[in-house]
């Protein structure tokens, strides 16, 4: 999991943007702002959230695909999986009923908008 931030400061007040930030707690100068220099270690409180985030992520990724502790630790190492080898690694499921109601549900809506241009 990746949180990128620009430094786009200077370029904002070239084209005439002045931001307005508003915050609770004792970070002064917008502790999450955009590129900004950071004061009261606001780099490494959102990397804190960045990880924080990572981990609820793998929490329900474990526990929604049932899978170990093992096997997370082969798949959540920043790699894309895909296809096949997602779907070996139960990453998704392949529904076939699900397929089946999707494709069915675009040809009804298909014919429902033929047919309410017919009618206009």
């Amino acid at each position: 999991m990746i949180m990128q931030a620009t430094e786009v400061t200077q370029l904002m007040q070239k084209l005439g943007h002045h931001d307005r930030g508003h915050q609770v707690g004792a970070a002064e100068g917008g502790a999450l702002a955009l590129g900004a220099d950071h004061a009261c270690g606001a780099a490494a409180h959102a990397q804190a959230i960045v990880a924080e985030m990572f981990q609820m992520f793998l929490g329900m990724v474990t526990e929604r695909r049932n899978l170990s502790d093992d096997a997370m630790k082969l798949v959540s190492d920043g790699r894309v999986f895909i296809g096949r080898s997602a779907l070996s690694l139960k990453l998704i499921v392949r529904d076939r009923r699900r397929v089946r109601g999707d494709r069915l549900a675009r040809e009804r809506a298909r014919r429902d908008e033929i047919a309410a241009c017919a009618r206009s």
